[in-house]
């Protein structure tokens, strides 16, 4: 009751429902497990389980229910924390990327007959052609890697 009090809109209807089952005779854990259905997030079925067990445990529920925020805190913390570094991770790779691109530049400018006499070869060819599809296979490689399913 003292949470619909305070709760706003995407999450009112489901804990109006729980409270109306509630007041209508319905186990409670029965019907805050059956509102984790409706709310499929990992931290909302932490705070369903911690009062299911608080109902059949008893004890104090604001201890309960301030270990379970500062565990949906520290969850928050730590995906932020691994989101920036996969951000820099991503902009390591575009820099090493780059740094290929920009030293072609460089030798094109400073003597571009030299560089273009190396392209023209087939060995230069091959070379060109290696390290671009080495680049493209390290990308994918890097993108994998720092994928986070968190």
């Amino acid at each position: 009751e003292s949470a619909l009090e305070e709760i706003g809109p995407p999450l009112r209807p489901y804990f109006q429902e729980v409270a109306g089952r509630i007041r209508l005779g319905d186990d409670p854990r029965t019907a805050v497990s059956d509102l984790q259905l409706h709310i499929p997030l990992e931290t909302f079925r932490l705070f369903a389980t911690s009062l299911a067990i608080h109902w059949e445990v008893g004890g104090s529920l604001a201890t309960t229910l301030s270990t379970v925020g500062q565990t949906v805190r520290d969850r928050i913390e730590l995906s932020r924390r691994v989101r920036a570094q996969g951000v820099e991770s991503h902009a390591s790779v575009a820099v090493v990327l780059a740094i290929a691109y920009v030293l072609a530049f460089l030798m094109w400018r400073t003597n571009p007959d030299r560089l273009e006499a190396f392209v023209r070869t087939g060995v230069g060819t091959t070379i060109v052609a290696g390290v671009i599809a080495l680049q493209a296979i390290g990308l994918i490689w890097m993108s994998r890697l720092t994928r986070s399913a968190f």
